[in-house]
Order: structure tokens, then C-alpha cells, then sequence
């Protein structure tokens, strides 16, 4: 029985998720916590008895659309595309490799883990692999980053590759790659902005927000495409 209701809360989450992405205007598809308002509005139309049996699942219930919704947004903001990669002409340093890279319309890849132990920094990484830009994305200065974790589960996961324009000005809802001090880098959604800070958030419900300084040494870009075929190389 329990199996058929996660099924059915699964069909229910991903029509009602296409169905709002059809009308981006509307709250709940621009804001989640709308979402989590909404099922507790429900929730205090039952009865005590009723709630006190419907209180944990409506919470899961809320997290999981939250999510959903949270995916199906920022997929449609943030094209996917084929993933086309040639080894380096010369195997150099992010930072040198980002400028040789884009007078050939292409973008320096690495794993994003190799940069997350104590003192280490991405533009000292050396990189032996790039990115083809694909046509749609104008010239720039970009790095692509092969993703690790499920912490943007599901619009990202363990493998898939992002492409960060260097030197971006982050917004609300943006996703950007930070940097966590000795944490090494991360990708999350930029869930607030203030004055003196970044509010950043998953989109997997199990990964608590946190808070950096607004300050462009801890922000290394903003994504603005992905690419999948990884997947089919493991």
C-alpha cells in the first residue's frame, strides 16, 4: 500500500509541476516556500485526528514538490546540451587555460572535486581536457566543471557538466559555483540576496541553506548550461 501512495504522490507531484511550469507567472512555480505555505493552509482545514495523520506525509508531500518544481524551473532556464570535449592543446593552469580556450570557442574542463582538499584553488588546477562551446553560447571566458554529489539533485547530478561564465553578477535564483573557504567549490541556487551576503540553497531538500559574504573572491560564476552525456561514458 505504501509503495502505491509514493507512486501516486510521484504522478501527482510531476503533473501538477508541468502543469505550473506552463505559467511561469504564477507563485508557486517562482517560489517554493509558497508551496510548503499552501500545504499547511490545507492541513488546518482537516480536523485534529486528520492532521495528526497527515501532518508527516503532507511535510514530505511539500519538500518533494518543492523540489520538483524547484528542477523543472531552472531546467527551463538553463539549457542542456551535447556534450562535445577534445583533449588540450597543452596541458596548463585554469586560469591560464580559460584565455587560450576562448579564442578557440571553447571552455577548460575539470572535475570539480580535484579542487576541494585544504588549500587547494581551481585556477591553479592543471587541465588537460576541454569544452566545446556549442554554437548558441556566445564567445566569453567560461570553465566547465563535471558536478559531484546530489546536492542539485534532481536538475544536476553526480557526472553531469556545467558550463560557469567567469566574473558573473549573481541574482535570486541564479546558480552559481562558490567557493567554501577550505570546503573546496560548490553549486547551488541562489535562494536571497542581501547587502552583505548570499543566501545559497539545494535543490535536494536534504541540504540545509547556508551563507557566504557578497563578495566576488567567494563567487566564481554563474552556470548557464549543462551537458548530460557523461552519463552514458561510466
Amino acid at each position: 500500500m505504501a509503495d502505491k501512495t509514493e507512486m501516486f504522490a510521484d504522478t501527482l507531484i510531476t503533473t501538477a509541476a508541468q502543469k505550473l511550469a506552463q505559467d511561469p507567472a504564477n507563485l508557486a512555480y517562482r517560489n517554493e516556500r509558497y508551496v510548503k505555505w499552501l500545504v499547511r493552509e490545507a492541513g488546518l482545514a482537516q480536523t485534529m485526528a486528520q492532521r495528526s495523520e497527515t501532518v508527516a506525509a503532507a511535510e514530505i508531500f511539500a519538500r518533494r514538490m518543492s523540489q520538483k518544481l524547484t528542477a523543472e524551473r531552472l531546467s527551463a532556464r538553463i539549457p542542456a546540451h551535447e556534450l562535445r570535449q577534445k583533449p588540450a592543446p597543452a596541458i596548463l593552469s585554469v586560469n591560464d587555460a580559460a584565455s587560450l580556450a576562448r579564442r578557440y570557442r571553447c571552455a577548460p574542463l575539470i572535475d570539480m572535486s580535484v579542487a576541494a582538499g585544504q588549500g587547494r584553488m581551481l585556477w591553479d588546477e592543471p587541465c588537460d581536457q576541454w569544452l566545446e562551446l556549442p554554437d548558441a553560447i556566445p564567445l566569453g571566458r567560461y570553465v566547465a566543471l563535471q558536478v559531484t554529489g546530489d546536492s542539485m539533485s534532481p536538475f544536476l547530478g553526480a557526472r553531469d557538466v556545467i558550463l560557469i561564465k567567469l566574473d558573473a553578477s549573481p541574482a535570486e535564483d541564479d546558480v552559481i559555483v562558490a567557493r567554501l573557504g577550505d570546503d573546496g567549490y560548490v553549486v547551488k541556487r541562489v535562494a536571497a540576496v542581501h547587502p552583505d551576503r548570499l543566501v545559497l540553497a539545494s535543490v535536494n531538500p536534504d541540504y540545509a541553506q547556508i551563507s557566504i559574504d557578497r563578495d566576488v573572491s567567494h563567487v566564481v560564476g554563474t552556470v548557464i548550461a549543462l551537458f548530460r552525456t557523461l552519463h552514458k561514458q561510466s
